[in-house]
C-alpha cells in the first residue's frame, strides 16, 4: 500500500500465476486493476479439480477489474485461453481440447460460451460458467452437448446402479459448492453396461439423505446397439443379458427427498441366469422397472435352458421359466424334455431330494 489506500503488486515471472495489479482500497470500496493476467493451468490443475469439472492444462491471458466492496467484490473483463484441456471426470471418461476459448467476466462470473472442443470420435459444444460468491466459487453450471454422430465414453455411478459405455449426449450439470449437484438431459447409448442390485427404502445401500450435499437426477436414456445388464455385480452376476436396442429407460432421484423412480421396459435377447448353483441360458426375458417408492425391485420374466444326462445316458434339456416375479422374491419354475418329474429334474441339478413321509 502507498498512502494507505493505494495498491501495487507485480508478481515474479517464473510464476505459474502472473499479473500486474494497481489501484486504490478506500472506505472498503475496491477499485483495481488486474493488467497482463497470465495463468499456466498445468501448474495449478489439483486447485482445479472438480468431480464436475477439471482444467488440466493450457494457459490463459487478459485483463480484469475488481470493483464494489472488499465484502462483496464485483469482477469484470475477459481472457482467453489457449490449448485448453480439460475433463468431467464424474461422467465423461475422456479428455477434451479446445485451441482457443474466449472467457467472458462480468456479473461475478466466468463464462465460456460457444466452447468447442475436439474428442477422440468428433466434436462436442459446450458452454461453462463458474460465479463467485464474495471471494470465492459459489456454483459451477456445465452444458454439454455431442455433436452429430459423435460418441464419448460416459459413466453414471449410484451406490446400486451404474452405467457404462459410449454416449451421445446432451446435459446440463449444475453444481453448488458444499451443496449439491443437479443433472438433467438425455443420454443415448451404445455398447454399454448397466448394473444394477435391489434396495429397498431402509436398505442402508439405498440412496440417503445427505443434508450437506444432495444429488438430483433427470435423465433420459436410449439404448442402442450392443447393451447389457448385470445383476447384482458385472463380476458375479446372476443375471446377465443383451438388451433389446432402442429401449428407453427414465431415470429420477433427488437425494435430499430420498425420491427415487426408474421406468424402463428392458426386453432380453440373450444371456445367462444362475439358479440352484447353475447356469441357465437365456432363450427370452425381460425387465420391467416402475419404480416409484423409494426401492428397486424390478419384475422378472424369463425362459432358459440348459443341458444335463440322465442316468441312461440320455441328454435331457432343463428349462426353467418365471413370469412376473419381483426380482428379490425370484423362485423359477422346472420343467424338462423329455419330461421327468420334478425329484428327477432336481437330482439332475445336483439338489438332494428328501423323501416324503408316507
Amino acid at each position: 500500500f502507498v498512502d494507505g489506500k493505494n495498491l501495487k503488486v507485480q508478481t515474479a515471472e517464473n510464476l505459474p500465476i502472473r499479473m500486474n495489479v494497481n489501484g486504490t482500497i478506500e472506505n472498503s470500496l475496491l477499485d483495481i486493476s488486474v493488467d497482463d493476467f497470465f495463468l499456466d493451468f498445468s501448474k495449478v490443475s489439483n486447485f482445479l479439480k472438480f468431480p464436475f469439472f477439471h482444467a488440466l492444462s493450457g494457459t490463459a491471458y487478459g485483463n480484469l477489474h475488481i470493483g464494489g466492496y472488499s465484502t462483496d467484490p464485483e469482477f469484470s473483463g475477459a481472457l482467453v485461453a489457449q490449448n485448453f484441456w480439460y475433463s468431467i471426470p464424474d461422467y465423461l471418461n475422456e479428455n477434451f481440447y479446445s485451441k482457443e476459448i474466449k472467457i467472458d467476466v462480468e456479473d461475478n462470473a466466468f463464462v465460456m460460451r460457444n466452447l468447442v472442443s475436439r474428442v477422440k470420435k468428433g466434436y462436442i459444444d459446450a458452454s461453462i460458467r463458474f460465479e463467485f460468491d464474495r471471494w470465492t466459487f459459489y456454483s459451477v453450471l456445465v452444458d454439454v452437448k455431442t455433436r452429430g454422430s459423435t460418441l464419448v465414453p460416459a459413466k453414471f455411478i449410484m451406490p446400486n446402479m451404474q452405467f457404462e459405455g459410449d454416449a451421445a449426449c446432451d446435459l446440463e450439470i449444475d453444481v453448488i459448492l458444499a451443496e449439491g449437484v443437479t443433472i438433467r438431459g438425455s443420454i443415448f447409448a451404445q455398447d454399454i453396461d448397466g448394473t444394477f442390485s435391489l434396495f429397498s427404502g431402509t436398505d442402508e445401500y439405498a440412496p440417503q439423505n445427505v443434508n450437506y450435499f444432495y444429488t438430483k437426477v433427470d435423465l433420459d436414456m436410449l439404448v442402442g446397439q450392443h447393451g447389457r445388464v448385470f445383476f447384482p455385480n458385472k463380476e458375479n452376476p446372476v443375471l446377465k443379458a443383451l438388451i433389446n436396442p432402442q429401449t428407453k429407460i427414465r431415470l429420477k432421484l433427488d437425494s435430499e427427498t430420498d425420491y427415487f423412480e426408474l421406468n424402463g421396459d428392458l426386453v432380453l435377447r440373450g444371456g445367462s441366469i444362475v439358479a440352484l448353483g447353475r447356469t441357465f441360458y437365456l432363450r427370452e426375458g425381460r425387465l420391467l422397472f416402475n419404480e416409484k417408492q423409494g426401492a428397486l425391485d424390478p419384475l422378472i420374466t424369463v425362459r432358459a435352458e440348459m443341458r444335463e444326462t440322465d442316468s441312461e445316458g440320455d441328454n435331457v434339456k432343463i428349462i426353467l421359466t418365471a413370469e412376473n416375479q419381483k426380482l428379490s422374491a425370484f423362485s423359477p419354475s422346472f420343467s424338462s424334455s423329455p419330461a421327468k418329474s420334478e425329484s428327477e429334474i432336481m437330482a439332475l441339478l445336483g439338489q438332494i431330494v428328501i423323501p416324503e413321509d408316507t
